[in-house]
């Protein structure tokens, strides 16, 4: 066979293959998009949904305050935060002249030097009287007391006793059927905060009523709800919890998250979502590339998503009974716009 002819043979191979690559993918893509026949599916995954609003938060807890029984020289021997027992050494006061005196803690606690004077102002019990607003009107930093002097009478530290911690919650109006006595709820501390209009120049004026820089990252506590109370300008939600953390040692007020809702499970888009005969359901994708409908029962949901039931559900029957269903799985293929299916 001579050079040229073989080289128009294999000219025309390549042709041919690539015109049957063409045709492929014309057949596979190009057609089906027109014609609709080729949909758009989404693969279920586990996914969480959380039902939260943001908060006004004032800590309340068991405390006192220590004065100096006399000034002088300062030198400590407990860091922010520590947890002590009876008799613990906290501190000692050199009047000047004069032999050291110590101050020992006076029952077990946690130390903390900061204070803000409202150590006796608040009580769980008669926080019924407070109102929502001033919770969030009053978000005064505590003042860290530790320094090298201080004067007869000045507070030098708290302690701070008892294993439960009370927070009131100062919640908008539009939440409240989120909230019901005996509900567990987690109080997020350290979201980020943003400046309202003007407050940087009142910050400079006024840096004593600053308040409190947020933690670095977002600390979730658990606690459950005690008690919540109607007012005019909002709603008081009273939460007790038992989780010891340090931030809560120093800070009286508090912008925080509040989770009231958290549920797990498996995620399906709303777009997928349908009715037929009065039952809610999606289109699930069959080995053979045809869908049928599977009907799903829900949890919760968000804007997009809700979370279902997997794998069986119970349905009622014409006849009054219940009978269990197959409904949707790990890694099922569905129909993501049920508005599709024809």
């Amino acid at each position: 066979m001579k050079a040229g002819t073989k080289k128009r043979i294999n000219t025309l191979l390549i042709v041919i293959f690539l015109a049957a690559v063409a045709y492929l993918y014309a057949c596979l893509y190009l057609l089906p998009s027109i014609s609709g026949a080729r949909k758009t599916n989404e693969v279920i995954n586990y996914g969480k949904i959380e039902r939260s609003n943001e908060a006004s938060c004032l800590i309340i807890r068991n405390e006192e305050v220590i004065y100096a029984q006399q000034g002088g020289t300062l030198s400590y021997y407990c860091e922010e935060g520590s947890k002590t027992r009876v008799g613990t050494k906290v501190l000692d006061i050199y009047p000047a002249g004069r032999s050291a005196s110590p101050y020992y803690c006076p029952s077990t606690g946690f130390v903390s030097y900061y204070i803000d004077g409202y150590e006796d102002v608040f009580n769980i019990d008669e926080i019924i009287e407070l109102e929502p607003e001033y919770i969030d009107q009053t978000m005064i930093a505590p003042e860290d007391t530790v320094r090298k002097t201080c004067e007869k009478d000045d507070p030098v530290y708290k302690l701070i006793t008892g294993d439960e911690w009370y927070m009131v919650l100062a919640v908008d109006k539009s939440f409240e059927d989120d909230y019901t006595i005996g509900q567990n709820i987690s109080v997020c501390f350290g979201i980020p905060q943003e400046p309202e209009e003007g407050e940087e120049a009142a910050e400079e004026k006024e840096p004593e009523e600053k308040a409190e820089e947020p933690p670095a990252e977002e600390t979730e506590i658990p606690a459950v709800v005690t008690g919540v109370f109607k007012k005019e300008s909002g709603l008081l939600v009273a939460a007790r919890t038992r989780r010891y953390y340090e931030g809560m040692l120093r800070t009286r007020f508090s912008r925080v998250r509040v989770i009231t809702r958290s549920e797990e499970g498996l995620m399906v888009p709303k777009s997928a979502v349908t009715e037929e005969e009065g039952r809610q359901g999606v289109y699930k994708l069959g080995v053979s590339g045809d869908y049928s409908f599977v009907p799903i029962e829900t949890v919760t949901e968000n804007e997009e998503y809700y979370i279902v039931k997997s794998d069986t559900i119970e349905q009622e029957q014409p006849d009054g009974t219940k009978k269990s269903v197959i409904t949707v799985g790990i890694y099922d293929e569905i129909l993501l716009n049920a508005e599709e299916h024809q």
